[in-house]
């Protein structure tokens, strides 16, 4: 079911709609919680989770709280998407944290577009929600790389998504980096280097 970008709407994810959207944005997120194929094809994180052995239970909305920039994707007041973004010498990886140059840059986390609702530019609306936000702020994301040994389906399945995240942030102006932790593939946004206009109207 494609989403008409005309009714959705971006907007700050308060405590409040916390509790409205918990449940709806779990489904998103990580599915069942569990690591099948059927699950993972449906979820934002479930395969990268799996496939690096955590819980896909342990990702919910409330981990967004945590972020400055915290946005969601609503139509007719329903979950359609979600994403993140905080100030980069905050992340946790301390090798991430050298990438930086400016106290301005930021990194972006948990962009998720419901399973119904993709392939219909909610994930463009909310990385340019982010750079509303943070107009004077260069963006990093990362992926999660997998072994070149691994050939479970799952392993497969993950493979094929990076491919098509690759080709999504690639679309919207990041380009890959270098990055100093090899579990990972770098994306960078720099606002300086950007010739398009990235503020479409909606």
């Amino acid at each position: 079911m494609r989403h008409d970008l005309n009714f959705t709407e971006i907007v700050h994810l308060t405590p409040e709609l916390l509790i409205t959207f918990q449940e709806d944005a779990k489904r998103a997120l990580v599915g069942d919680g569990s690591c099948s194929l059927d699950n993972v094809a449906i979820s934002c994180f479930a395969s990268e989770l799996c496939s690096c052995n955590r819980n896909p239970q342990s990702l919910e909305l409330s981990s967004l709280m945590d972020f400055p920039i915290r946005l969601v994707a609503v139509r007719e007041n329903v979950f359609v998407g979600c994403v993140a973004a905080g100030p980069l010498r905050d992340v946790p990886n301390s090798l991430l944290r050298r990438v930086g140059c400016k106290s301005s840059d930021l990194f972006v986390v948990s962009l998720c577009v419901a399973s119904d609702a993709r392939n219909g530019g909610i994930g463009r609306l909310l990385l340019d929600g982010v750079r509303r936000a943070a107009p004077s702020s260069d963006l990093y994301l990362t992926t999660r790389k997998m072994s070149d040994g691994s050939d479970t389906a799952l392993d497969q399945f993950h493979r094929e998504r990076l491919i098509r995240q690759h080709r999504f942030y690639t679309s919207e102006g990041f380009v890959e980096k270098v990055c100093p932790d090899q579990a990972f593939r770098l994306y960078v946004w720099e606002k300086s280097s950007q010739t398009q206009n990235l503020f479409r109207a909606t």
